[in-house]
């Protein structure tokens, strides 16, 4: 399909793009209040067509929704690399799980799967440039290597931090704490 391959590609120049820009120091962070259930929904929006491809399900839960002091567009990129890298690797018909929740000091975002999962021993080294798993998952996706590393950049630019629980073939979930 000639359109979806313009779209990956468009989507991998971006990527490159970015990378580029957080290694110049030159990506901006540009903060405003809003709704976090409203960037939840517009992602899970914009991310369902790859979802019901896939016959994935997207289940977003937010605690009470509350307002963020944040940059919308990379709050979105950041859930937007995060749930499509879940539908990648979920298995079919099955669930992607959303969670959204808030303290005193923080937000924070999990996104989590039932998919393949990651070993432990490669959790410090999926942040890392270029860095895609070997699986035979992994064989059938062309990406850059790169969403990884920009979620990680965008949420450090935000004051915050990711982290990741997951075993082999026991799914994954990323968790991204953003501080108010």
């Amino acid at each position: 399909d000639i359109k979806a391959s313009g779209t990956h590609l468009l989507g991998m120049i971006n990527e490159i793009l970015d990378m580029s820009k957080i290694e110049a120091n030159a990506m901006k962070i540009v903060k405003s209040r809003f709704w976090i259930s409203r960037a939840v929904n517009e992602v899970k929006n914009i991310i369902m067509p790859l979802a019901l491809k896939k016959c994935v399900s997207i289940n977003a839960e937010i605690d009470d929704d509350f307002e963020v002091f944040a940059d919308y567009q990379k709050i979105q990129q950041i859930l937007y690399n995060l749930v499509s890298n879940a539908i990648k690797y979920s298995p079919e018909n099955d669930t992607v799980d959303i969670a959204v929740m808030s303290n005193d000091t923080c937000f924070r975002i999990a996104v989590h799967d039932n998919g393949i999962g990651i070993d432990p021993k490669y959790h410090g080294k999926i942040f890392a440039k270029f860095v895609q798993l070997d699986n035979a998952y992994t064989k059938k996706e062309s990406s850059t290597g790169l969403g990884l590393t920009i979620t990680k950049e965008l949420v450090e630019l935000h004051g915050g931090k990711i982290t990741i629980i997951s075993e082999v073939n026991n799914g994954s979930t990323f968790i991204v704490e953003i501080p108010f």
